[in-house]
């Protein structure tokens, strides 16, 4: 009897120990499976964050919109990106009205581009700064193709209400926000080729119309100029000199008209060597007419090709007005045609005005 006794407790013994093995194995595989969820919630949400973000990449507000959303995610007080800026970072976007730099230590990581999470109990900042109460601080990279160009910097006056954790889940944002920033870059380069000249960098004919058109019927009521430029003779410098030197005087002569344009002014190239000016702001039209005629001197004043092959060029102008030259676009660019092409039958070197039919 004392034998069944003794091997009844030995088996009881050990299915304890099973029991409880078990038991460990199967909370073992409960936290491991609430790991695995909450990196499938964690790439679930990275996946659905990256698509609010890419929605967003032809808006000039992008990066404001992407602070927002971590503010919102994290529950952040304070939420910041740095862009590199001429190999520096740069604030880009912040929800603080607080420009206060970084801490050295803070700005040791942004520069080395670590991730990091910083708690401090005394408070990150010194006890002068405006940000005194910040106790808690994270920091991620953003990185294209392993080069660093910014970073995010999240803040809290919590006492560790930032932890190593949350870094993989602002990884993720962070890599979404690259992934954005990238996209915007190309996505504006594709804008600025549909609406650049290529050689001249400046706009083309259908956007210099479309512009003007917008403009116009915001306010049919708003006065503006338009000057068509022609270069004297740039067919014998092609001849003469080749292409490759008539794309350059083609540039130098852009660059001249630019220092005399102001903020509002549209430049484009109409086509061959004709250049176009909407000019929306003038007091009267002889002051439109001494602008160009300026602008005509100058060109003429300055040696337009390299040192081994000296250039000088002329241009023609022809100057017309809206609405006194016509109630649609068209008529005011023909009118401007007509003027430029009036100086041109005159010895070309020339500004006509509309306005006032007299060439000089």
């Amino acid at each position: 009897m004392e034998d069944y006794k003794l091997l009844y407790e030995e088996m009881l013994r050990k299915f304890t120990q099973y029991k409880i093995s078990v038991e460990k194995e199967i909370q073992k595989l409960k936290l491991q499976n609430l790991e695995v969820e909450q990196k499938l919630n964690n790439i679930s949400n990275i996946v659905e964050i990256g698509k609010y973000i890419n929605s967003s990449i032809s808006s000039d507000n992008l990066t404001s919109r992407i602070n927002d959303m971590i503010v919102g995610i994290f529950g952040a007080t304070y939420s910041t990106i740095y862009l590199n800026k001429d190999g520096e970072m740069a604030v880009k976007v912040t929800n603080s009205n607080i420009c206060e730099k970084p801490s050295k230590e803070i700005e040791l990581y942004i520069r080395s581009g670590r991730e990091f999470v910083i708690n401090y109990e005394s408070g990150i900042y010194p006890n002068e700064s405006v940000k005194s109460n910040i106790h808690s601080i994270m920091g991620t990279p953003i990185c294209i193709r392993n080069e660093l160009v910014g970073y995010i910097v999240v803040e809290h006056t919590l006492m560790d209400f930032f932890e190593k954790e949350n870094l993989k889940f602002m990884a993720g944002i962070a890599s979404q926000t690259a992934i954005a920033i990238e996209n915007a870059n190309l996505y504006g380069k594709l804008q600025e080729v549909a609406i650049k000249d290529p050689l001249l960098s400046i706009y083309n004919r259908r956007y210099f119309y479309n512009f003007i058109e917008c403009r116009m019927n915001l306010n049919k009521k708003r006065r503006f100029s338009i000057v068509m430029i022609d270069i004297d003779d740039f067919k014998v410098v092609n001849d003469t000199y080749g292409h490759q030197c008539g794309d350059e005087v083609l540039r130098f002569a852009t660059e001249i008209i630019k220092q005399h344009l102001s903020e509002t002014d549209i430049l484009a190239r109409y086509g061959g060597e004709e250049i176009i000016i909407y000019i929306e702001e003038f007091e009267n039209e002889d002051r439109v007419f001494e602008r160009i005629e300026g602008i005509r001197q100058h060109l003429c004043s300055e040696r337009a090709g390299n040192s081994q092959v000296p250039i000088y060029i002329t241009a023609s102008f022809g100057i017309s007005f809206y609405p006194n030259d016509g109630d649609e676009l068209d008529d005011v660019v023909e009118v401007a045609d007509k003027m430029l092409y009036k100086v041109k039958q005159n010895n070309k070197n020339g500004v006509l005005s509309s306005a006032k039919e007299c060439v000089f």
